[in-house]
């Protein structure tokens, strides 16, 4: 269950099984602070109002679970990680598809890349909240007006993003739906950065430690 309370009828799939061809070492397991890099995203998930989590597993997923610590989520492993990000949000709709929810049934999921680690629990909650308005749009983070995760989509759409393929990912849906797709901006504009090269770990890096040495003041 949430932290407050709410009804976990939507829940939150988060992308970590990825090969990061572009970075060299496995790029959820780079530090960041006191943790790593993906650990920060299932923190912020695991701190909001989505519920259940499901964090999806592929390339090196031993050593990416057991960085994890406890907590409310659960992995579903990934065995075609290598086709690209579709099998992996294949995998993750249908593991929480399987979770129990005593109280409601599955509106629709949240869904987070492992690399973004200074997505917030507010932007979380702030795409969550406008999801539970309006349950069976698509609802997505805007930073200075691009469109990022998180993403939430309906049930309805379930079926659709079971038949994506490749690294689309879920934007062909966005483009195929237009007409039902709502963006919530969120701040700060920096937590749309994620890590795909080290030039992106050294931005986040510079963020992260100059936000740090602020509040240190």
């Amino acid at each position: 269950m949430p932290p407050n309370g709410d009804i976990d009828d939507i829940g939150a799939v988060v992308l970590a099984a990825g090969r990061s061809s572009r970075m060299g070492p496995t790029k959820l397991l780079l530090p960041l602070g006191d943790r790593t890099v993906l650990a920060h995203v299932v923190s912020a998930v695991e701190a909001s109002r989505a519920a259940p989590v499901v964090v999806v597993l592929g390339h090196e997923a031993d050593a990416v679970l057991a960085s994890l610590p406890a907590g409310r989520w659960v992995g579903a492993r990934n065995g075609d990680y290598a086709a690209g990000m579709a099998s992996s949000l294949r995998v993750g709709v249908r593991a929480l598809a399987t979770q129990q929810r005593p109280c409601a049934a599955l509106r629709g999921a949240l869904v987070l890349l492992g690399d973004m680690p200074l997505v917030t629990t507010a932007i979380i909650d702030a795409v969550f909240g406008r999801a539970r308005a309006q349950p069976a749009r698509i609802v997505a983070a805007s930073y200075d007006g691009a469109r990022r995760h998180p993403v939430y989509f309906p049930r309805e759409l379930f079926g659709e993003l079971a038949q994506l393929e490749g690294d689309e990912g879920g934007r062909s849906l966005l483009a195929r739906h237009p007409d039902v797709v709502e963006l919530v901006a969120v701040q700060p504009a920096a937590a749309a950065l994620d890590v795909d090269t080290p030039q992106d770990y050294a931005r986040v890096l510079d963020y992260w430690n100059a936000r740090h040495s602020a509040e240190g003041d």
